[in-house]
């Protein structure tokens, strides 16, 4: 069963991880890269970690340098906890595609 969490409890998860954000009913976060082909391919490597954990961002957009990934609660919901897990994971893809 997927629960809602409470802002307070968000911004509690935040604090364990850095870059990422909640404003206006988003989990979002930018990823900066050194060329734009690297953030095209974390990108894609984004998609085939959301088909593994069947949890899909709302958007993740492309721009210059910079990869931008945001999660929205469905359907007017709150983010839920595989929401968190899900930028927790791309957090530690990000760690090791720039490694």
């Amino acid at each position: 069963m997927r629960r809602e969490w409470s802002e307070e409890r968000l911004r509690r998860a935040l604090a364990e991880l850095p870059g990422w954000r909640y404003e206006d009913g988003k989990l979002e976060r930018v990823f900066e890269f050194l060329t734009y082909a690297d953030g095209a391919a974390f990108a894609g490597r984004i998609f085939l970690l959301a088909e593994r954990q069947g949890r899909y961002p709302e958007a993740v957009c492309v721009l210059d340098k910079k990869v931008g990934v945001a999660f929205a609660g469905k359907a007017g919901k709150a983010i839920v906890a595989q929401d968190v897990e899900a930028a927790a994971a791309i957090s530690l893809l990000y760690e090791r595609f720039t490694t």
